[in-house]
């Protein structure tokens, strides 16, 4: 966890909570920006934010987290966040927020940050492995002997590889969307 708090007893005090509630955890601690910056290039798995700190603020830490492109979620904690701010904060990819009286929430909001962040990587692999998939599907059909067309449930032409399109004496673009009858004299 990278928390980023210019108040040594709120950190104390998150620190706290989170081990009071069972959170297995290692905090990297940040109070400015120069120390945000340096601890975005170790790993972090969430970062926990105040809204204010003095010469840095939530919303340009976000920004800063945006332009690593790294996927971590960030947590806005603060004392004194209006919600037109925290709104606003939310609406520039912050995945939540909560007041610095309201700590006993922070662990569920923090666990279900990262269960939302593993459910996300595990659909972009499964993506990954989908495209991967597909374009051995498309290396094999249209390098296959035989020739193959697809039609679609109104009998038109909406695949055909380069072998059927060579047996036929036409480009495959040619037959694309046409009647797959009127290809076979009917």
């Amino acid at each position: 966890i990278l928390l980023l708090e210019d108040s040594v007893s709120d950190a104390a005090l998150i620190d706290a909570e989170l081990q009071r509630q069972n959170f297995v955890f290692h905090l990297i601690h940040a109070a400015t920006e120069s120390d945000y910056r340096k601890a975005l290039s170790g790993p972090v798995d969430i970062v926990l934010s105040d809204y204010q700190l003095p010469a840095f603020d939530a919303p340009h830490a976000l920004e800063i987290l945006k332009e690593t492109k790294l996927d971590i979620p960030f947590i806005v904690i603060s004392g004194v966040i209006d919600t037109e701010r925290a709104i606003a904060i939310m609406r520039e990819g912050a995945t939540d927020y909560l007041f610095k009286d309201q700590l006993a929430r922070m662990a569920p909001i923090i666990r279900r940050a990262l269960e939302e962040k593993d459910v996300k990587r595990k659909m972009q692999a499964a993506e990954h492995a989908k495209a991967a998939m597909e374009a051995r599907y498309r290396r094999l059909v249209e390098n296959m002997q035989e020739g193959l067309l697809l039609v679609d449930p109104e009998f038109h032409i909406s695949y055909v590889n380069p072998r059927m399109a060579h047996l036929m004496g036409l480009e495959p673009a040619d037959m694309l969307g046409q009647s797959f009858f009127g290809f076979i004299g009917i």
